[in-house]
């Protein structure tokens, strides 16, 4: 069995109509966070070097401690740059070892940034040999510019042992090239995690 994780992007006008679509290319970044997440909840070891986007390390709470039930929480109702689907401009290559963008596009209208929206899920799909789903998420450009696009994350919130949350990346992709979004345009970013026998 194989974990894949799928990107694609898309840039549509402000009509809607679509500018251009990137290809749909297989992932190649989980990172090291994502597997430290796992091994805590299957083993309910906490690991003290889970490293935030921040870069403090953290220890997770492990079940069945967990305070408010967050673990990689992404579900944001939009304008949130701090969990969900995230973007970047950074051009460094991918590391098992990264734990943010390189450099975060924030959310806003001001100069350089991007209007966040909400994350949506779409339904899990099943046959005999895959099931798979995606993770959405519009960023909108009202900074007056066009914004080139070069990574993109996921972050997630977790309960911290002891109190408190933090947000840690599991997934940072960097693209060939810029993805250049004009000033009005929309970029759509879709992960989607498939396993396959």
């Amino acid at each position: 069995m194989q974990l894949k994780l799928y990107v694609q992007m898309e840039v549509r006008d402000a009509q809607g109509r679509l500018v251009r679509r990137y290809r749909r290319h297989l992932g190649r970044s989980l990172v090291l966070q994502y597997l430290q997440h796992f091994k805590t909840q299957l083993s309910h070891v906490a690991v003290a070097t889970n490293k935030d986007t921040g870069g403090t390390n953290r220890t997770i709470d492990t079940p069945p401690n967990v305070g408010t039930g967050y673990l990689l929480s992404t579900v944001d109702v939009g304008g949130e740059a701090s969990r969900g689907i995230v973007v970047g401009s950074g051009s460094n290559a991918e590391a098992m070892t990264d734990y943010a963008l390189q450099t975060q596009i924030a959310h806003g209208t001001g100069s350089g940034q991007l209007s966040h929206g909400a994350e949506t899920f779409g339904p899990t799909s099943e046959s005999a040999t895959q099931a798979s789903f995606t993770f959405q998420r519009v960023f909108t450009n009202n900074s007056g510019a066009s914004i080139n696009v070069r990574e993109t994350a996921i972050y997630g919130e977790t309960d911290l042992s002891g109190a408190g949350t933090a947000y840690f990346c599991i997934v940072r992709e960097v693209e060939s090239g810029n993805v250049a979004v004009g000033a009005l345009q929309t970029l759509t970013v879709t992960f989607t995690f498939t396993i396959t026998t």
